[in-house]
């Protein structure tokens, strides 16, 4: 796969965060194509294609967590990120499968440097920096 291949689907209700994690994942790979929702309801019901899931987990109509869950039942089984900022909320419940967690804060080499990691383990794909 080639880094121009690479979509990501970033999910978040807040619309400065999905705008940044846009350009963040630009810079590392300036060629992807990003689509963005706003809720966990839309993020369970939609039917593109991902080669990543970015979701905030606290969330209105849904949460990032439940909406995984439920793409997960329907047999989907893109590796997603969950973001969050209060890390109890999941504490001692059973992630989805292909799924990696980032707490808040965090800095944006943090978030392309496990971005990198998931592309590494799951598509054999190399950062942008080190091709």
């Amino acid at each position: 796969m080639k880094t121009d291949e690479l979509t990501f689907l970033v999910v978040d209700d807040d619309s400065l965060i999905r705008e940044i994690h846009g350009l963040v994942l630009r810079r590392e790979y300036p060629e992807c194509n990003v689509t963005t929702l706003s809720n966990g309801k839309e993020f369970a019901d939609y039917c593109g294609k991902a080669h990543l899931y970015l979701t905030d987990n606290r969330m209105p109509e849904m949460n990032g967590f439940d909406a995984l869950c439920f793409r997960r039942e329907k047999g989907d089984s893109t590796p997603a990120l969950l973001i969050t900022g209060t890390p109890g909320d999941i504490a001692g419940r059973e992630l989805p499968e292909n799924t990696y967690v980032l707490s808040k804060p965090y800095f944006p080499n943090d978030l392309t440097a496990l971005v990198g990691k998931v592309l590494g383990d799951h598509y054999n794909l190399e950062r942008a920096s080190q091709i």
